[in-house]
């Protein structure tokens, strides 16, 4: 799973890289030019989507994902995980429920306005990311539970 951490990072840094270049880019075709690049908007927003959605999936692997957690952080450390397990096991749920309406959606789908692509490319990110997701709860979920079978180490008392 490394390995997916690592390519959502690299290709979401090339999606804001590239983003970066088009604007430019369009920029300098714009006013130097008088010739602005029709589809550099289009683009820029599918890729800042990709960015946005890759980040989604890296954030859910690394456990960092938004959450409000004042009350699970009262709870004793096995509590937690079970939390832990059950929130994740919701995510992967429903993230595996959405895998095949979204694979459904692309084929229903035409071209794009500017660029006159199929708009299923810019769109793939939905089930690709839904997929990430389950994929990375279920190392999450097997990480917490051999977390949860470890026996609780009782706290040092500090030394005087």
């Amino acid at each position: 799973m490394g390995f997916l951490k690592k390519a959502e990072i690299i290709l979401g840094a090339v999606c804001i890289f590239v983003i970066f270049a088009i604007i430019c880019t369009n920029i300098v075709a714009r006013y130097f030019f008088s010739a602005p690049l029709v589809w550099a908007e289009e683009l820029s927003n599918f890729l800042f989507i990709w960015a946005a959605f890759l980040a989604s999936a890296h954030l859910l692997a690394k456990g960092s994902h938004l959450r409000i957690d004042i009350f699970v952080d009262r709870f004793g450390r096995r509590m937690r995980l079970i939390v832990e397990i059950f929130n994740l096991a919701v995510i992967a749920l429903v993230a595996g429920a959405y895998i095949y309406p979204c694979v459904l959606l692309l084929g229903d789908l035409s071209t794009t306005a500017a660029m006159k692509i199929p708009e299923a490319i810019p769109c793939g990110i939905l089930p690709l990311t839904m997929i990430l997701y389950v994929l990375h709860a279920a190392e999450r979920i097997a990480g917490a539970l051999r977390d949860l079978r470890a026996p609780d180490t009782p706290k040092e008392e500090p030394s005087s």
